[in-house]
């Protein structure tokens, strides 16, 4: 059969219309040797030259003698890649050492990030290759922060599945890392795993060879011994790519005439690539986009570094609950950001080191100071701490917070105010700094403008049980007890056994003259803190409105044996 020639602007426009189809043709990436070159792998030709000089010095008229026996002519030389590896690599585990070093300095080109995005935004998520570098698999990882599938190695093969909606990426003579195959004996016949489970791929993807010139014999046989197959449409029809204008040779023609296939002249693979990825819609992101998203990255990473030292909990005050059946006082006052006064100080400077922070030994202990100072109820030393160090650094969010904090447990509502909304300046969608400042708004009686910041905050974290508790504690100061019940049963659905949760919605209850769903309520969360002192009185209220006296007394008693 005659070949069949596509001009690369016909295929790009095939491409592009069949991938987006309602019954759409996929595309495998065949990739060779050639794909790789732009990111800086040599090639099998420039490998070759490099060893054949290497075997010249080592042997002599030996290594010539040793070339007439193979045929091996300068014309060819590349094609005899896997008898130059066996010679000069005839300790086999130098091999691959010499590839790992050839290799670990090679950057995915341009193509490659195309490819990536095609691999991840469109039916064609399928590469198999012949090469074993990581040139693919890091593109997927850093340009589309996707996590791809790597069959890199036969005894994986059974793993392949058209089903996989994932990036797929199947090396045929393994990974980099897993030994991978280059010795004659090795790379002349494919192994049966791969042949078994390569018909899964033939029978629903196009194969597109980009940068390969067909001299590995393995596939080439494979794909010989089943040229019928895709010539009467089991398996879909090949697409060959070719750089420049050098007619299809060898094993490679031979096949394509015999499988009815498609061959593309004059193309490289980054141009193909970059071709074929805006035809799928392939935009990069601007300058100022990729330098916000690394900068989120290296907070993100700096903060949770800093959480190993000053941990995570968000304040360890004394619980205020909600306090009387009216329920119109709010969760705990929050406080600094927990820290363990006796950290190592080991710690505290390897952090230092790690983080590149030019004082973090002094900064870190005199935060550690100030927790520890507010938790021993020294407010005024908590206060002097943190102010010193958001002088030196005006523009740390969690200092103005934390000072908020403190500010509110010493009553001092509108500086509170004032240091949370700066945090907020800088930090707009931390979700706790919306709640800490619900919190001093709400003690404020400004709830109108308490709900607009705990919705804020739920908006960030809509999963958060106590943002739902404490948004149903305002509604209900503002005398909303049916939207107030809506938000503390939500809590609940997040978090059943919480007994502040059960006890909250019990009160409100209580105001909406729903005494027998109050009661069940209040006794879940005795159930749950059965010596609680606050519970037992609520629990008192809602008998004494249900005119059971004897019981509401008992209740009551016992909150006074508690307290």
């Amino acid at each position: 059969m005659k070949l069949r020639k596509l001009s690369l602007d016909g295929f790009i426009d095939e491409f592009k219309e069949v991938t987006v189809s309602s019954r759409p043709r996929r595309f495998c990436f065949v990739l060779g040797a050639g794909a790789s070159v732009s990111s800086g792998i040599p090639t099998a030709q420039r490998l070759v030259a490099r060893w054949e000089e290497r075997l010249r010095k080592r042997y002599g008229d030996e290594h010539e003698a040793w070339k007439q026996e193979r045929g091996i002519t300068a014309e060819n030389q590349a094609e005899h890649y896997s008898d130059y590896y066996e010679a000069v690599f005839d300790i086999q585990s130098d091999g691959p050492a010499y590839l790992e070093q050839v290799m670990e300095k090679a950057s995915p080109s341009g193509g490659y990030a195309a490819l990536a995005y095609l691999l991840c935004h469109s039916v064609n998520n399928m590469v198999l290759t012949t090469n074993f570098d990581h040139l693919a698999e890091d593109s997927v990882t850093q340009q589309q922060k996707t996590l791809p599938l790597v069959i890199g190695h036969e005894s994986l093969a059974h793993y392949i599945s058209a089903d996989i909606k994932r990036p797929v990426i199947i090396k045929i003579h393994r990974d980099l890392l897993m030994d991978p195959k280059n010795r004659p004996g090795e790379i002349n016949k494919l192994h049966a795993n791969w042949e078994v489970h390569l018909d899964k791929v033939f029978r629903s993807y196009h194969p597109l060879f980009i940068g390969y010139a067909g001299n590995d014999k393995s596939l080439m046989e494979y794909l010989h011994q089943h040229r019928e197959s895709f010539q009467n449409g089991t398996w879909k029809a090949p697409y060959w790519t070719v750089y420049g204008n050098r007619p299809l040779q060898g094993m490679a023609k031979d096949f394509m005439e015999a499988a009815g296939g498609y061959v593309i002249y004059g193309v490289d693979f980054d141009e193909l690539m970059i071709l074929l990825g805006d035809a799928a819609g392939f935009k990069m992101r601007s300058p100022e986009e990729a330098a916000a998203e690394t900068l989120r990255e290296h907070e993100a990473l700096a903060r949770k570094i800093e959480e190993v030292l000053t941990g995570r909990a968000g304040g360890k005050a004394a619980a205020a609950g909600i306090g009387s059946p009216a329920d119109t006082a709010p969760e705990a006052r929050p406080g600094p950001e927990a820290a363990d006064p006796g950290e190592p100080e080991r710690l505290n400077d390897a952090i230092g080191r790690i983080t590149g922070d030019t004082d973090p030994a002094s900064r870190r202990r005199r935060y550690r100071s100030a927790v520890s100072a507010f938790y021993q109820g020294d407010y005024a030393q908590a206060e002097a701490l943190l102010r010193q160090l958001t002088q030196e650094e005006p523009d740390n969010a969690r200092y103005h917070q934390q000072i908020g904090s403190v500010l509110q447990w010493r009553n001092r509502h509108q500086e509170a105010e004032t240091e949370t909304r700066r945090a907020l300046e800088l930090e707009p969608n931390n979700a706790r700094y919306h709640h800490n400042l619900a919190v001093t708004l709400h003690e404020m009686m400004r709830y109108e403008e308490a709900e607009t910041e705990r919705r804020r905050a739920l908006a960030l974290e809509p999963d958060n049980a106590r943002y739902h508790q404490q948004l149903g504690v305002t509604l209900h100061a503002m005398q909303r007890y049916e939207e107030a019940e809506a938000e503390k049963r939500r809590a609940l659905e997040l978090e059943p056994d919480n007994a502040e949760y059960h006890h909250s919605l019990g009160v409100t209850l209580q105001w909406m003259e729903k005494f027998d769903a109050s009661e069940s309520e209040l006794r879940r969360a005795l159930e749950l803190e059965p010596d609680n002192a606050k519970y037992h009185d609520s629990l008192g209220a809602t008998l004494h409105a249900m005119q059971r006296y004897p019981e509401a007394e008992a209740e009551t008693r016992r909150a006074l044996e508690l307290e």
